[in-house]
């Protein structure tokens, strides 16, 4: 992925990578466009529990305050946190399965590569 900041696109940190390799749902403090990134990997990104659109907005600020209400909106919503949970388990268990396929497979090749050495 390319550098985190408005003129080169998303980075997505390893505080996403450990939700998805953990299995937690996950919002993203960072540049527009991060969950674009992470959904053309073929992740979900919970648009089912999530209202995510505040990754479409440009500008820091305003997307800052749509994120804030996107939290507020998650914390109502979870006072039934085992129905909530229930419903992202879907997108966890896609996540986790596609993260540690590429994992296994990123790997081999040079596994492989350093045991004939």
């Amino acid at each position: 992925f390319p550098s985190h900041d408005n003129r080169h696109g998303a980075f997505v940190t390893e505080k996403v990578w450990k939700c998805i390799k953990y299995g937690q749902p996950f919002v993203v403090v960072g540049t527009a466009g991060t969950l674009g990134v992470l959904r053309s990997a073929g992740y979900r990104v919970f648009d089912n529990v999530i209202d995510n659109s505040y990754d479409d907005i440009p500008d820091p600020t305003q997307r800052w305050l749509a994120l804030k209400n996107t939290i507020e909106n998650i914390k109502q919503r979870s006072n039934d946190r085992s129905a909530w949970w229930r419903d992202c388990l879907h997108d966890l268990y896609h996540n986790q399965k596609l993260f540690d396929s590429r994992h296994i497979t990123g790997l081999a090749p040079l596994m492989e590569y350093l045991q004939h050495e």
